[in-house]
């Protein structure tokens, strides 16, 4: 599986440009042509949407000409025609191709001149009996990171019908801001400053579209995508970004207008034709037969509502700022139930009623079609997440380990050693887990009037939901509960395909605090305990977690069961990796809210990955969530 290999299959695609091994990405050197790939999106029974992008030898109006073929050798076009560009659309072209076969592979190809891209596939969905899909999820793609391991992987899978992209297809950062030059595994990020503007994000866009995995991905499989916050600013919501200063960085509202601009010229829907749209349109419904329904909400820009600050909530005050042995649970429980109402408050919108109802709709419509399965692309967790139970979970490892937790633990709180803002989050991180607080409350648990909503239109009669989230950046298997503690469906979130994860981003916030000296221990020698503290915070809901590797999930859905297997990569920091399935579950048909430990068997290029054994590395999923025969 190494390099060398790689670079030539992804160079028979683009044979006219010279590959560059340091960054795993294809040179321009000032070429003419489709150097950027091709892709397709949003596939239905009878059309498809293809994509590709003209680099020209100078800025007019071009027409590109496309065919559409039933076999590889593009000879009998079924479809063919031709589309004008120009710098208006930053020379991408997007091809609406319709009349179509239901549930059929085909190939497909652009030219200019003399200029041919590479050959494409992409798949029609079926709109009759279907018995079986495969399909992956991805999230969380940041270029400076590393290498796109995940996805050059995720290209081998053998027999997808699509890939799902659930955000964060991009990063707004630029060189200065993130991820910290510790964390910097690949340079040559373009535009090397943060995208504000139109071109920054159609620069930044181009940048990762040269990225040989991601090229190759795109070229096997169909994409339905949807942004997160990334794509625009961190953190986002409809009038303003964590991310977003609007004294240096303008209004907000042109930045979001630029950056779905550029999204919708790079990564089309079906349902937006232009930034100026409702946000609310990129709410879509894909229907797979008789087999399922696939439901995509959009989070971020058309509804959601900014959450108050933790920082300024009484439990902040008698937590974060307190140290632990003046902590007063005569005032910290009533902060806590506080803290728990303001993220149940009404006026908490994530998506809004509107999509509330059409959501209801599409659940509805399905299990009257008799379909067994309704999907929810959820860009963030969706089930709620208690923080980690750490203080109450160190007598729980081994002697050595725990020692070690008990040095780390008086340095995290320690103003002289860690500073006060890192002994801020951390006492704020102890105490939520002592007092069971969700963790994030700029993901559902922040919104969760709301997701009360949602779930009551997802739980009917007939219906076996399933919930697919990103964001977070680590994988999570979990089952999803009411307040009342009805089981409602099933949660499988993606791990990034290459930014760090939450708990690495802490780590390393303390390693900079605590120098060379933390830097030789990695976080991977804590994961056991916090995997081990996140289970025991979640008993009844959390299946599996994996807090530091890269990767994806594949599922095959038959009318019996909903199979999910979590795939990983064991490095981004150079583009030699291997590959192994960590955890796999199935959730039958009528049991709502169940998964049990499964048999991986999805292949790649004929062959089922290894499983995962170095238990000292995994979460608790690599030895309780994989059944071997």
């Amino acid at each position: 599986m190494g390099a060398p290999k790689r670079i030539s299959e992804a160079q028979q695609g683009t044979p006219h440009l010279k590959f560059n091994k340091k960054n795993h990405c294809f040179k321009t050197d000032g070429k003419v042509g489709f150097l950027h790939g091709v892709a397709s999106f949003d596939p239905q029974s009878t059309s498809v949407l293809i994509w590709t992008r003209l680099t020209p030898p100078e800025h007019a109006e071009y027409e590109v000409t496309w065919r559409v073929c039933e076999r590889k050798d593009m000879l009998q076009p079924v479809a063919s025609g031709s589309f004008e560009t120009s710098a208006k659309r930053d020379y991408t072209v997007t091809v609406d191709v319709t009349g179509l076969v239901p549930y059929k592979q085909y190939a497909y190809q652009f030219s200019w001149g003399t200029h041919k891209s590479i050959v494409g596939q992409t798949r029609t969905l079926s709109d009759g009996r279907q018995e079986e899909m495969r399909f992956a999820c991805v999230c969380c793609s940041n270029f400076r990171f590393g290498f796109f391991n995940a996805y050059e992987q995720l290209a081998k899978a053998d027999d997808l019908d699509f890939v799902v992209h659930v955000g964060d297809y991009i990063y707004e950062y630029g060189d200065d801001d993130y991820p910290l030059p510790y964390f910097e595994n690949r340079k040559g990020q373009q535009p090397p400053h943060e995208a504000i503007s139109l071109q920054d994000y159609r620069q930044r866009y181009a940048c990762y579209r040269m990225d040989a995995a991601l090229q190759k991905l795109h070229a096997k499989f169909p994409m339905i995508a949807i942004w997160d916050d990334h794509e625009i600013a961190n953190d986002s919501w409809s009038t303003g970004a964590e991310n977003h200063q609007p004294d240096t960085e303008g209004d907000y509202q042109d930045r979001t207008q630029n950056a779905i601009r550029a999204y919708l010229e790079w990564v089309p829907i079906r349902n937006l034709k232009s930034e100026k749209d409702s946000f609310a349109d990129a709410f879509r419904v894909f229907q797979f037969g008789d087999l399922a329904t696939l439901i995509c909400i959009e989070t971020r820009l058309a509804c959601r509502s900014k959450m108050p600050p933790v920082e300024k909530t009484a439990f902040y005050e008698e937590v974060a700022k307190k140290g632990r042995k003046y902590w007063d649970p005569e005032k910290i429980v009533p902060a806590k139930q506080e803290l728990l109402e303001l993220y149940r408050a009404p006026e908490n919108k994530m998506i809004g009623d509107e999509q509330v109802g059409k959501l209801g709709e599409a659940v509805k419509r399905s299990v009257e079609q008799g379909q067994p399965w309704q999907i929810l692309m959820s860009q963030t967790i969706f089930a709620r997440l208690n923080a980690p139970k750490l203080q109450e979970t160190v007598n729980k490892q081994k002697p050595w380990l725990r020692k070690l937790i008990r040095k780390g633990l008086e340095a995290a709180v320690s103003m002289r050693i860690a500073g006060e803002e890192a002994v801020h989050l951390a006492r704020m991180y102890l105490g939520m887990g002592k007092y069971g607080v969700p963790m994030n409350p700029v993901a559902w648990d922040g919104y969760a009037h709301e997701r009360e909503q949602v779930m009551t239109r997802m739980n009917i009669p007939g219906s076996n939901p399933i919930v697919l989230g990103g964001d977070s950046h680590n994988a999570w298997a979990h089952g999803v509960a009411d307040e009342n503690g009805r089981k409602i469906a099933c949660e499988f979130d993606a791990p990034a395909i290459s930014a760090i994860g939450a708990f690495e981003d802490i780590y390393s916030q303390f390693q900079i605090k605590l120098r060379q000296l933390s830097r030789l221990i990695p976080l991977s020698i804590f994961t056991p305990w916090i995997c081990d503290a996140f289970r025991i915070a979640n008993p009844d809901s959390l299946k599996f977690c994996n807090l530091q590797d890269r990767g994806f999930i594949l599922m095959h859905v038959t009318k019996r069961k909903y199979h999910a297997e979590f795939h990983f990569v064991d490095t981004n920091k150079k583009p030699n990796y291997k590959h192994h399935c960590d955890a796999a579950f199935d959730v039958e048909n009528g049991t709502k809210g169940k998964m049990s430990p499964a048999i991986r068997y999805m292949s790649f290029e004929g062959e089922v990955p290894k499983r995962h054994l170095d238990r000292s590395r995994a979460g608790f999923g690599a030895f309780a969530s994989i059944r071997d025969p």
